[in-house]
């Protein structure tokens, strides 16, 4: 499922000129703060003599940034040497192996390098972490190797399993095993084919080998003898119907020698009919009765996709297993015990909180001294700075071991506030040294606001933003919940930061995205229905709900109360009515909005921005399998009423995948428009829809979210990215190039006087009647307009006493053109 991320819309007030295209760069003069957040972590794995070692890609650590592999002493201090002697470690690394020797085998996929080292797939370290170059398997993915699982024998000998058809040059099916040099064990021929991957090797005591996937002919799960033959007297006990139903993805072993299995997909199915997300098998294969089959609900709840996940069989016979969601009607909080005959053991909690999500537990293992070692993503651990913790036997956390693993900053949202500042918001915990939640603010120069950033929290990643006129901010995001019930996911924060505690949203609104009304009321949506709420955040009994058949991925006000809703749907209200319609005030279908859009099939509108003249562009989601017409809904504008403006014709690249869509939309003064989209960055469109030839590209390591203009003309940009341009920057960036700071080019010029400058109850206007005014518009710092007039008299005078104190933007549309003045309300 896509996710699709929406953010207030943002104007400022550059204005460009057309001239050279200059490539844009890191500004210099703009602090480019880091923004942290706990790194999800791949494996963690304990050695013998009780050291952890643990593995991700960590932006900053207790030892620098850019490490791939710590280790921490069994008294968890920091295990210095051996961080020195990986610091150069790089490449896709899924796993790590203790081997008998000591030595350790790094598991993943490509190039792995430490230092002038090369390996491909798997790299083999000494114990103190410096490269073992005895070590070599060779080119072991050169065909289709992705996926690959592994166990280690008692004698040195190493499984890997996968879904390749040849290693190293030599046919092979889906399983080999290697000497300790690296070389083929040419001794081991495994006896049948896999007609499909493998996700698990287990070992027996006995030497005997158990191999869990999705192959189907032994249905999921097979015994092989020591030399890779089949071992006949195992016999799966899944059924393939339906498809997909056999998926074996772990294996445990208990010491009587009965075998637990489960899945991550929809869950064990057996030749009886029966299905079981956790079973357990006899030595033969055969099902054991004896043991509980429990309800689950929700999502695919068991991961071992690092291959670092494991059953944990205590010594009294009872059974530690990950579980995501609900099971045997109870939540999981995400890691359960079971007692000996499968039944759910209630005295066994985590500490892992129930009221975040997408929490997982990536790596489950249990530690010589009897705790657990456990790692994943998003635990949000009071205190802890890593997603990964030490579990004492009855599940309560030891906080002494608190490793320091952070990954850069994703951020959502960015707007400029009226006096220079910026909000950023999205997922983080750290902005430049100054510990927060979700949301901060920076001065101009790009320096942390911590007064404000301090105090500004949420339980969510913040995935829209917004500021009101009174400088109030509404902060809205999607991955707080308490079991399987969403909870409150809109707050409302004072301009100091403080959560305003007047907004008091009903419990059990579920807010995905929403848009702000002039009359300060919101339009919200749960993702396929939409509501109102009262400016306190009660509900509004006067609209209408409405309601589709899909996904509702945009909101947006416009000036007249009414809504433009963009989504994914088939039917609105019941009614054949595709991805864009607009509500009236009071929530009813507007009969009067009709777009082309509407009768289109699989197109989708992610992002909406209204421009002064009452006409709307569209950014949706476009792929190489489109045809031309669904293509040209990627980017597109329409007209008040919906139809096609023809004058605007554009067209955004698709990645190499063949994938895009518009991540974020902003409109400059002049009316270019820049366009955060995925795989592309930043990118100008002039007026009628054409590439600015006069800006330059810059390259993103990852997705640009948003982009807002500044009231120098200089841009920042958030997203999910570690590097721009190859300078490094998490999630958050100043740009700049020459062609900004440009002043509109002199095309139009009407005489055009606004007075006193700054005004403070009473701004005065004098127009160019000879121009023939159609217009005059004031708008805020976040593009907001906060009054607009048509066919204005040659003299007016607005009221600004009430207005917050700021910059403002005052447009004259003239028949000719626009005239913009910057106007300072104090």
């Amino acid at each position: 499922m896509k996710i699709h991320l929406l953010c207030g819309l943002v104007a400022g007030f550059a204005l460009l000129a057309g001239s050279p295209a200059l490539a844009q760069t890191l500004d210099p003069s703009f602090v480019q703060a880091e923004l942290y957040r706990p790194a999800p972590v791949k494996a963690a794995v304990g050695q013998p003599d009780g050291k952890q070692l643990v593995l991700g890609t960590f932006a900053q650590t207790e030892v620098g940034p850019d490490r791939v592999l710590m280790r921490y002493n069994a008294d968890h201090t920091l295990d210095q040497a051996f961080c020195t002697n990986v610091a150069t470690l790089r490449g896709d690394i899924n796993n790590v192996r203790v081997l008998p020797s000591g030595k350790l085998l790094l598991v993943g996929e490509g190039a792995l390098t430490l230092g002038s080292l090369t390996r491909q797939d798997l790299l083999q370290l000494n114990a103190d972490g410096t490269a073992d170059a005895s070590f070599d398997a060779g080119l072991a993915s050169s065909s289709g190797g992705a996926g690959r699982v592994s166990a280690v024998q008692p004698d040195g000998k190493i499984l890997v399993g996968g879904s390749f058809t040849n290693y190293n040059g030599s046919g092979a099916q889906r399983l080999v095993r290697l000497l300790p040099t690296g070389a083929v064990d040419a001794t081991f021929s495994v006896s049948i084919g896999f007609a499909g991957g493998l996700e698990e090797i287990t070992l027996q005591p006995d030497g005997k080998i158990l191999v869990g996937g999705s192959f189907t002919a032994p249905n999921g799960i097979v015994r092989l003898l020591p030399n890779g033959s089949l071992d006949a007297s195992f016999s799966s006990p899944l059924s393939n119907v339906p498809s997909g139903y056999s998926r074996v993805s772990m294996i445990g072993l208990q010491p009587d020698g009965r075998i637990l299995i489960s899945t991550g997909h929809y869950g064990l199915r057996f030749n009886d009919g029966s299905t079981a997300l956790v079973a357990r098998l006899l030595a033969d294969g055969s099902r054991d009765a004896s043991f509980a089959v429990q309800s689950q609900t929700g999502p695919p709840p068991v991961y071992n996709r690092y291959d670092a996940n494991e059953f944990i069989v205590q010594p009294d016979g009872r059974i530690l297993v990950a579980v995501q969601g609900v099971y045997g009607g109870q939540s999981t909080n995400w890691l359960i015990r079971l007692n000996a005959n499968g039944t759910r053991d209630a005295s066994f909690s985590a500490p892992l909180p129930s009221n975040r999500t997408p929490t997982e537990i990536n790596s489950l293992r249990l530690m010589p001294n009897g705790q657990l070692l456990i790692a994943g993503q998003n635990f949000r651990l009071n205190g802890h700075r890593g997603d990964v913790a030490l579990l004492n036997a009855n599940g309560s956390l030891d906080a002494s071991f608190n490793p320091v693993l952070l990954a850069g900053g994703q951020v959502y949202c960015v707007i400029p506030q009226p006096d220079g500042k910026v909000l950023a918001s999205g997922v983080f915990d750290e902005v430049a040294g100054v510990r927060t939640s979700n949301v901060a603010r920076f001065n101009a120069d790009g320096s942390v606001d911590a007064a404000f950033t301090a105090q500004a929290a949420t339980l969510f990643g913040v995935e829209q933003m917004v500021q009101q006129p009174d400088g109030k901010i509404l902060l809205a995001g999607s991955l707080a919940t308490t079991g399987t019930n969403p909870t409150q996911t809109l707050v409302r924060l004072l301009p100091t930061g403080a959560t305003d505690n007047s907004f008091q949203p009903a419990a059990g609104t579920f807010v995905y995205r929403f848009a702000l009304q002039p009359d300060g009321r919101i339009a919200i949506t749960d993702g396929a229905d939409i509501s109102r709420l009262l400016a306190n955040g009660q509900v509004d009994n006067t609209f209408a709900q409405a309601t589709t058949d899909g996904s509702v991925y945009t909101l947006l006000s416009q000036p007249d109360g009414k809504i433009l809703v963009g989504g994914y749907w088939t039917a609105f209200n019941s009614q054949p009515r595709r991805t864009l319609v607009r509500l009236l005030a009071n929530g009813s279908v507007d009969a009067s909005f009709s777009s082309p859009i509407q009768n289109t099939p699989d197109v989708e509108v992610d992002e909406l921005l209204l421009q002064p003249d009452r006409k709307i562009i569209a950014g949706g989601y476009v792929y190489a399998g489109m045809t031309a017409a669904q293509q040209a809904f990627g980017l597109f504008r329409t007209l008040p009423d919906g139809a096609t403006d023809n004058s605007f014709v554009s067209s955004l690249p698709v990645n190499g995948s063949g994938v895009g869509f518009v991540r974020g939309l902003t409109l400059q003064p002049n009316g270019r428009l820049l366009v955060a989209a995925y795989a592309n960055g930043v990118v100008r469109k002039l007026a009628n829809g054409q590439s600015d030839p006069s800006f330059g590209p810059i390259s993103f390591s990852s997705d640009v979210e948003d982009v807002a203009v500044l009231a120098n003309g200089k841009l920042v940009v958030g997203g999910f990215f570690t590097s721009v341009g190859g300078q490094r920057a998490l999630g958050l960036a100043g740009l700049t190039a020459p062609n900004v700071l440009n002043a509109v080019s002199p095309q139009f010029n009407a005489p055009t006087a606004a007075w006193p400058n700054p005004a403070h109850e009473v701004l005065r206007i004098k127009l160019d009647a000879t121009a023939r005014p159609l217009s005059v518009e004031l708008l805020n710092a976040t593009g907001q307009l906060v009054y607009t007039q048509t066919t204005p008299q040659p003299q007016l005078s607005l009221s600004v006493g009430a207005l917050p104190t700021g910059i403002y933007l005052l447009r004259v549309n003239y028949a000719g053109g626009s005239v913009v003045r910057r106007v300072v309300v104090r």
